[in-house]
């Protein structure tokens, strides 16, 4: 039988070096729990250091005997014998990160045998279907990752550097877009560009444009040589693409489907066709999908360096991974974080789609704000940018004041400026365009 791996060296002299130099117990701390020992009796005593150092209390032979006979435990680590073997391990506690660094490295190996054997265990049952096993699995792994990816404090000077690094990156690019290009000067102006890591929540009303404008965007970044991967859980890959060309070629929608078009429409159709095949958008339409599957799916595409941008439309028609009572807030919450876990791991900036409340409709000014989230305020904390939607002709279509006009609202840019801008929508070609730049006029 294969013996599970651990080092029972390198516990020990974690253990010892804590016990020639409490201070090291600080720099442990930051990488190993209690779980990580595999020898039962360096679990304990790891387990009462801790506790000694959450209460301030020096870390020494007498203290740690003290919470051992406390515990009835003295007998079990080899007594007062053993912490003094553990303190003649190491002539000094200057090596010992890399014992942590084993001991960690141990305990993650441990831990990826467990969630071999749950997963095959739980596929041996098969008390799941097909869909809740890969989600299953994909929440081990990110137990298993989240873990491996803890990491100690860093040094103010270390970060200082990587930024300066960041900034010189920069600093030699043409413009001031920094992030991925949305085609749109005064969303540019104030986001720089998408950035990677980012969540950001694009919300309205239904019908008032939202699946368009994101369509817009995946188009834009797509047309920079970006792979762009589109959850639409409402429409069919075949309609979206349907816009598509309809926005490219200028053509009637509704003429498009119904095929009613001339020679020199169908050669428009035609061109915008070829420029949409050299496109890298990937669609994933199904009409079922929890956050788990859009997760694994990203995850893929970004092993085969074919991910840049990601759009979910829409959120609220995503479904979580876990068994909430009926409770949908609870459930939205966790979509949005790990949404926003999604980001931040695979480096990408992450656009959702978001529902709104009907409360907007009982106000005057009709325009949303954050309160009109739908389902969960966990979306506003989760997300870094959030922008809503209004048109004035949606809600008086008789109006001369701003026909054909929407109005986006950066209402929380976390690292960057809020403010109102408009752009101008073509309902027949789905197509949104620049209006009159802002730029910083605000």
């Amino acid at each position: 039988m294969k013996k599970m791996p651990f080092s029972l060296e390198a516990e020990q002299s974690v253990l010892g070096a804590v016990l020639i130099d409490e201070r090291v117990m600080q720099r442990a701390l930051q990488r190993l729990v209690k779980e990580d020992f595999y020898k039962v009796s360096h679990v304990h005593i790891y387990d009462v250091m801790e506790t000694l150092s959450t209460r301030k209390i020096d870390l020494d032979y007498a203290t740690i005997i003290s919470v051992l006979e406390e515990r009835n435990l003295v007998d079990e680590v080899g007594g007062v014998d053993y912490l003094l073997e553990l303190a003649n391990m190491l002539p000094t506690a200057e090596n010992v990160d890399s014992y942590i660094d084993i001991v960690k490295n141990k305990s993650l190996a441990r831990q990826v045998i467990q969630m071999a054997t749950n997963i095959a265990e739980q596929t041996y049952e098969q008390r799941l279907d097909i869909g809740e096993l890969f989600d299953f699995t994909e929440q081990q792994l990110f137990e298993v990752t989240k873990q491996r990816k803890s990491a100690e404090f860093r040094a103010i000077g270390t970060v200082v550097n990587e930024v300066i690094a960041g900034i010189e990156k920069h600093k030699n690019k043409e413009g001031f877009i920094v992030g991925l290009p949305t085609g749109y000067m005064d969303l540019d102006d104030r986001t720089l560009g998408f950035q990677d890591g980012n969540l950001i929540i694009l919300a309205a009303r239904p019908s008032v444009g939202k699946s368009a404008f994101a369509i817009n965007l995946a188009y834009n970044i797509a047309e920079k040589n970006k792979h762009v991967a589109f959850f639409s859980l409402e429409m069919s890959a075949e309609q979206i693409v349907t816009r598509m060309l309809s926005t490219v070629s200028s053509i009637n929608n509704q003429s498009l489907q119904s095929g009613n078009i001339n020679s020199r429409q169908w050669r428009q159709v035609e061109h915008a066709a070829t420029l949409l095949s050299r496109l890298n958008i990937y669609f994933d339409d199904a009409s079922s999908s929890n956050v788990g599957e859009v997760y694994t799916k990203c995850r893929q595409l970004k092993q085969e360096e074919k991910l840049d941008f990601v759009v979910i439309d829409y959120l609220q028609l995503l479904t979580g991974t876990g068994n909430y009572g009926g409770n949908r807030v609870v459930e939205v919450s966790e979509i949005s974080r790990r949404l926003k876990n999604l980001a931040r791991d695979l480096g990408v900036p992450v656009l959702a789609l978001s529902q709104l409340s009907r409360n907007v409709e009982s106000r005057t000014d009709k325009r949303p704000n954050m309160a009109d989230l739908r389902e969960s305020g966990s979306i506003e904390q989760d997300a870094d940018i959030v922008m809503f939607m209004y048109r004035d002709d949606y809600y008086n279509p008789e109006t001369t004041t701003a026909p054909n006009i929407v109005e986006i609202s950066i209402a929380k840019n976390r690292s960057g400026a809020t403010g109102k801008f408009d752009l101008l929508f073509v309902k027949d070609y789905g197509s949104f365009r620049n209006v009159g730049y802002r730029g910083d006029d605000e």
